[in-house]
């Protein structure tokens, strides 16, 4: 699948954000299952990754409470999957969130990390070869309230990724990995996420 050039263009020159889906609260350890490009689909194009929970934490205070009273979701639990979709056609913000992901996979630095550079790892990883299938990202989520519009004074969730440092076994090392893709192929299917 190709992208159109509008949208290559703005894939390079994104800034990475953390933010686009409905995230539940929690530090994570996740596994890819898959990355994918869904091009002019019902909402429009979208890149969706897909994970594997392997390590989950609460990150809120216990009496912390919604604004309605209720008591928030807890973080999903390890072997669930769940999806975080990017759509690239009604949010310019997608285009940043989605790199911020792709780089911290790679343990690439934004700041060093050339538009062609980018452009080559982003088509890598919705290729059909999935590179990126059992490679390990940490996400941890954040709480900010919503400062104009029509959500104004709501809480708004959003996501930090992280880069797993060597100093913690080199999971992403290309033997690890394979190592993880075999395991998984052998294991049943996870369970989706339920809200």
């Amino acid at each position: 699948m190709a992208l159109s050039q509008e949208m290559r263009d703005k894939l390079g020159k994104a800034k990475t954000t953390g933010g686009g889906n409905r995230y539940t609260d929690g530090k994570y350890l996740l596994e890819v299952e898959e990355m994918r490009l869904k091009e002019a689909g019902f909402k429009g194009t979208s890149v969706r990754t897909r994970f594997i929970v392997r390590e989950s934490e609460p990150i809120l205070p216990d009496d912390f409470r919604e604004d309605d009273g209720k008591v928030p979701l807890p973080p999903i639990k390890p072997g669930v999957s769940f999806d975080v979709v990017f759509n690239l056609t009604k949010n310019d913000m997608a285009y940043g969130n989605i790199k911020s992901e792709i780089l911290a996979l790679f343990g690439a630095d934004e700041a060093t990390t050339s538009e062609e550079e980018y452009l080559t790892t982003f088509d890598r990883c919705v290729s059909a070869g999935q590179p990126t299938r059992g490679m390990l990202i940490r996400m941890e989520t954040f709480r900010r309230r919503i400062v104009n519009g029509d959500n104004r004074g709501k809480w708004y969730v959003g996501a930090n990724w992280a880069t797993i440092p060597a100093a913690e076994g080199a999971p992403n090392e290309p033997a690890q990995v394979l190592t993880r893709r075999k395991a998984s192929a052998a294991a049943p299917k996870p369970a989706p996420a339920t809200p």
